[in-house]
């Protein structure tokens, strides 16, 4: 593995520095001065301050203005929602993950919206109890535009939202406009018929089934998806694990206080 540059290993210093700041805040001490921050992380002052004035501009530190000190901004707040509601998403879903693997004998998924990256990220998985199986991590990161477990997130964003997940910098790449209305016409598909299924399109030899779950607000809030080696499936085996995965999302959803 190639050796970080002294550019990168200094924007990494200065990452760690900004969470060990974030760190320095508890129940006990909800407000912090730069003098306080700096003897809490042994920095000298101007560097704290630097760290703080960065803090702040992005919303994560506010200050008061009758004491001058700092406290935790409304970004952390955000940050520690979306955190909360994926836990008790996990939670729900696990014992549901788990069912649907067994009955299937392949690995299964749960894939959310990473708002920051723009991208589908896997939470939580179980995984198939045969000797050749899909895994999948947990953190694992891909595009919106690839594979079903992201493209069933994809189909139900409104027209604003999708172009938004689609902008080059978040996909890596450019759409041309002929690729562009066929991954629109995919998407309307996916959503009339209420999944997504793709074979081959990320791993040549695996395919996946990826159904939506919905809050309820009855926005998606993740796509539950069940994969594994092509070898293993042919059309009949894929409608049922379709039927399978559906019903399985659809009382995740249920769980969750979905509407019907």
């Amino acid at each position: 593995m190639a050796q970080p540059t002294a550019k990168q290993r200094q924007t990494l210093q200065t990452l760690e520095r900004g969470l060990r700041l974030l760190s320095c805040f508890d129940d006990r001490h909800p407000e912090l001065g730069i003098t306080e921050m700096a003897m809490r992380m042994n920095l000298s002052k101007t560097i704290v301050y630097r760290i703080v004035a960065t803090l702040e501009k992005l919303g994560f530190l506010t200050q008061n203005p009758e004491n001058r000190k700092y406290r935790l901004g409304l970004k952390v707040f955000e940050l520690g929602v979306v955190a909360a509601s994926q836990i008790e998403l996990r939670q729900v879903a696990l014992p549901i993950m788990k069912e649907l693997a067994a009955g299937t004998n392949e690995t299964v998924n749960l894939t959310v919206l990473d708002a920051v990256d723009r991208a589908g990220i896997c939470i939580e998985t179980v995984e198939s109890s045969q000797p050749i199986k899909l895994t999948t991590r947990i953190g694992n990161v891909g595009p919106l535009h690839r594979g079903a477990s992201r493209k069933i997130l994809l189909a139900y964003l409104d027209s604003a939202e999708r172009q938004l997940y689609l902008d080059p910098s978040a996909i890596g790449t450019t759409l041309s406009p002929d690729e562009m209305m066929q991954l629109e016409k995919e998407l309307n598909a996916i959503r009339e018929r209420g999944y997504a299924v793709s074979e081959g399109e990320v791993d040549p030899d695996a395919f996946a089934i990826s159904a939506p779950v919905f809050d309820a607000s009855g926005s998606i809030v993740a796509g539950l998806t069940v994969s594994g080696p092509r070898f293993r499936t042919d059309e009949q085996r894929l409608q049922q694990l379709t039927e399978w995965t559906c019903r399985s999302a659809r009382k995740l959803s249920q769980q969750l206080g979905a509407p019907e």
